[in-house]
Formats: C-alpha cells, sequence, structure tokens
C-alpha cells in the first residue's frame, strides 16, 4: 500500500497542544526530554491496542525516513533512521 494522504498542515499552537495532551496521557513531564524509541518500541504497543512498527530497507519508503497508517496503527521506520 503506497498511496499517500496529504493533510492540512498543523499551526505550531495546536500541534503544541496536542502534543502536551498526550506527555499528559502518557505521564511524561512537560519538561523531560521524550524518548521516541522508547516510547514507539516500549509505551505505544501499551497504549495502543494493535500499535506495531516495523524497520524496513531504505528503498521501501522512497524519500521518507517513515511512514505511519493510522488505519493500521503502523510505523514503518527506514533502516538507516
Amino acid at each position: 500500500m503506497n498511496s499517500r494522504v496529504v493533510v492540512a498542515p498543523l499551526s505550531r499552537e495546536n500541534i503544541e497542544v496536542f502534543a502536551n495532551a498526550v506527555r499528559t496521557f502518557l505521564g511524561i513531564s512537560l519538561y523531560d526530554r521524550v524518548d521516541v524509541l522508547k516510547l514507539i518500541e516500549f509505551v505505544l504497543p501499551k497504549h495502543m491496542d494493535g500499535f506495531r512498527y516495523e524497520v524496513v530497507p531504505d528503498r521501501e519508503l522512497g524519500d521518507a525516513e517513515a511512514t505511519t497508517s493510522t488505519t493500521e496503527r503502523l510505523i514503518r521506520i527506514s533502516q538507516s533512521c
């Protein structure tokens, strides 16, 4: 499945509000650094039924470093990342 959906960008303020709400939900202080690898590997699977991630060869993602499918609850990450 290589279809791309382009969505309207969010304002910086809206992104910050959403990110802070996620931090609060996950119990991460607003002042702590987020370990994204730990978040993807250990935290999200505990909070999202069916969440998974895959590390794939770079050529599978083209120019992207990672892709997300919200319907499949899947993050695909290029091998070189």
